[in-house]
């Protein structure tokens, strides 16, 4: 692959997240819980992969829906400060912008409460195709979170492939009654697709590793990137490799919230340097770990910080 305009499309959501740190599991049995502080930023796949390029060093415009209010003002104001190309970016008057409560527990896992918002309406015509002129990448950034959004993918994915653009999919686990039917139509067009194991095992019906990546591959995708937390990721490709890549062991675990699209905007981000999937993928890794130091979905301070894990060798299992 040659890559030349550094450009990247992000499509998919983006929403206004409320992160709640330090709540207990059982908070809700409670009356009333009391917290030092919550905090709020912009949140969704597609919105945290453009910004995490940008801290990159690249250069992403989104495209995405957001309701014709306060919240849809903050989520337009912070992309564009951020340096992300926003006006992809549209407002739908009779929706609102969706709003993601974001409880973060004690041990930095969490729980989600969404409001039924503008991503439920995002679909092609939210898609500008004259943009595949001038991209190396097209990212979906939320497979799955909407039947509107999901049943465009395939036809979106055929036009970046026509134009010789390089596409991934990231996937978030949804409503949607027949996600493998789904999938097999977007895949054939999916240079690489970025599961997560849970999410791995609910699109192939499988539970093992090797035949999630092998059913992936045999629905079309050209290379299955299975993320698994620390343990980093397992990479297979169409010839029949299969990889698995270390994941960097963090100490300071603040938020695991947005790690995952983190990696995906790492692992594009490598693509468009001209690195190999695996290259891509330990990359990819280290993007992931230093943005869990931070509560948030944009919480990565830069490519240095980056750079600096990579230099470490600090990876999980090895001492």
């Amino acid at each position: 692959m040659t890559f030349k305009k550094g450009t990247a499309l992000c499509y998919g959501m983006a929403v206004c997240d409320v992160l709640i740190p330090g709540l207990p599991r059982d908070a809700f049995s409670e009356e009333t819980t009391r917290i030092p502080r919550f905090y709020y930023s912009t949140g969704g796949d597609a919105m945290n992969e453009a910004v995490a390029l940008v801290k990159l060093g690249h250069r992403a415009k989104l495209y995405s829906l957001v309701g014709a209010d306060l919240f849809g003002d903050y989520v337009l104001k912070s992309g564009r400060d951020a340096g992300v190309d926003m006006l992809g970016v549209a407002r739908d008057s009779d929706l609102p912008t969706t709003v993601s409560l974001v409880c973060i527990h004690p041990d930095g896992e969490r729980s989600f409460i969404v409001n039924q918002g503008a991503d439920n309406a995002i679909c092609e015509t939210c898609f500008d195709m004259d943009a595949l002129k001038a991209a190396d990448v097209m990212s979906v950034g939320s497979a799955f979170c909407a039947q509107s959004l999901t049943g465009s993918i395939a036809g979106l994915l055929k036009a970046a492939k026509d134009a010789g653009v390089t596409t991934c999919v990231d996937v978030m686990r949804g409503p949607d009654p027949d996600a493998k039917s789904a999938a097999r139509k977007f895949l054939p067009y999916t240079d690489f697709v970025f599961p997560n194991y849970d999410e791995g095992c609910w699109l192939t019906d499988e539970t093992e590793l090797d035949r999630i990546g092998a059913s992936l591959l045999s629905m079309g995708a050209g290379h299955a990137v299975v993320k698994t937390g620390r343990d980093g990721c397992h990479v297979f490709a169409q010839n029949g490799e299969h990889t698995h890549v270390l994941g960097f062991q963090i100490d300071d675990v603040k938020d695991t919230t947005g790690a995952g699209d983190h990696f995906a905007a790492g692992f594009i981000a490598a693509l468009m340097e001209g690195k190999s999937p695996v290259e891509c993928a330990r990359f990819a890794n280290a993007v992931a770990a230093c943005s869990i130091r931070y509560v948030g979905t944009t919480g990565l301070a830069g490519r240095e910080e980056v750079e600096a894990l990579l230099q470490s060798d600090y990876v999980a299992g090895k001492e």
